[in-house]
C-alpha cells in the first residue's frame, strides 16, 4: 500500500452509523466506497476525526477491555493483550473487478471482532 500526498481521483463513500458505544466513542458503521477502493474509507474517517479502531497508520487506537470493563483485574503475570490490534474492518461485498457488478461474499466476523463488540454492547452502552 502508498500513501500518496498527490490530489488523487474524487469519490464519495457512504457512512451509515449501526451502533454507538457512547460511555468509550466507538460506533459500528457500515461503509460503501463506489468503487474498489476500500483503503478511501480509513483515509475519509482519518480525515473527518473518526479514525477506524487500530488502524494505527491512521490514528486509531488499539481496543482495550481494560479500558471497557469496570474494576477490571488482570490475573498476576499476565499481560494485556488489546481486543483488536488491527484495523478493524470487515468487507461484505465488492465491486466486480472486470463487470463493476457487486459481488456479495458472506463471511462471518473474524472471532476478534466478534469478541469486541461483545464487549463494547456490554460494557460502553
Amino acid at each position: 500500500m502508498c500513501v500518496d500526498a498527490k490530489p488523487g481521483k474524487k469519490s464519495k463513500t457512504q457512512f451509515e452509523v449501526l451502533e454507538t458505544f457512547p460511555r468509550c466513542g466507538y460506533a459500528l458503521l457500515k461503509c460503501e466506497p463506489p468503487v474498489a477502493r476500500t483503503h478511501q474509507i480509513r483515509m475519509r474517517l482519518h480525515y473527518a476525526g473518526f479514525p477506524v479502531g487500530g488502524d494505527e497508520l491512521y490514528g486509531g487506537k488499539p481496543l482495550w477491555l481494560s479500558r471497557l470493563k469496570p474494576n477490571y483485574r488482570l490475573k498476576p503475570g499476565h499481560e494485556e493483550r488489546p481486543l483488536l490490534s488491527r484495523a478493524t474492518l470487515h468487507a461484505e461485498g465488492l465491486p466486480h473487478p472486470v463487470t463493476n457488478e457487486l459481488v456479495t461474499i458472506t463471511a462471518e466476523w473474524p472471532k476478534d471482532l466478534k469478541v469486541a463488540v461483545k464487549y463494547l454492547r456490554r460494557f460502553a452502552m
